[in-house]
């Protein structure tokens, strides 16, 4: 499942954002992926996208007794995460994304490029999604990155990582977004 939202976004900011990150971890297993992962770790930035992004689709802060508190966190708890439930994902030229299922089973992504030759593709029901607007996405799903060769600059992707189920999740967006 697939579902887009027309959030009114600062591509600007967010690459600003991005610019600034220092701390980045590759991310290579030839059955898998070969990825970057590019933390946010400055307090400003953090609090930028807690307000602009997380706070208007209505996913937390949990000041709302029917949002879970950890609805925002990465589920995989290793080096590719610093603990905000959210970092950039960076594909390079010649880097790949296989089919695969996420440990969380739900994203937000926005991708910050204008375009993409390379999509988002849900496999059991072939949706392709190429990022005109920020897209929750059902990641429990079977799903890849269509057309990598495609990439002839950084495709970057701002994900957040949602620990509830895609259903769960939309309905709290639903019900809760602020634009």
């Amino acid at each position: 499942m697939i579902k887009s939202y027309d959030l009114p976004i600062n591509k600007s900011d967010l690459w600003d954002i991005y610019n600034r990150c220092d701390h980045k971890e590759k991310y290579y297993n030839y059955n898998i992926a070969s990825t970057t992962n590019v933390f946010i770790d400055d307090p400003n930035d953090i609090e930028y996208i807690n307000n602009n992004i997380i706070k208007p689709l209505g996913l937390g802060p949990a000041d709302k007794i029917h949002i879970p508190a950890d609805l925002i966190a990465n589920i995989w708890d290793g080096p590719w995460d610093n603990g905000n439930g959210f970092n950039f994902n960076v594909v390079e030229p010649g880097g790949f994304v296989k089919p695969h299922r996420d440990l969380n089973p739900t994203k937000l992504n926005i991708l910050l490029n204008d375009t993409t030759l390379a999509p988002f593709h849900l496999l059991e029901t072939d949706k392709k999604y190429y990022y005109e607007h920020p897209a929750l996405l059902d990641v429990s799903q079977l799903h890849t990155i269509d057309n990598c060769e495609s990439i002839v600059e950084d495709r970057v992707t701002l994900q957040l990582f949602l620990t509830a189920s895609y259903n769960v999740c939309e309905r709290i967006i639903n019900e809760n977004r602020t634009y």
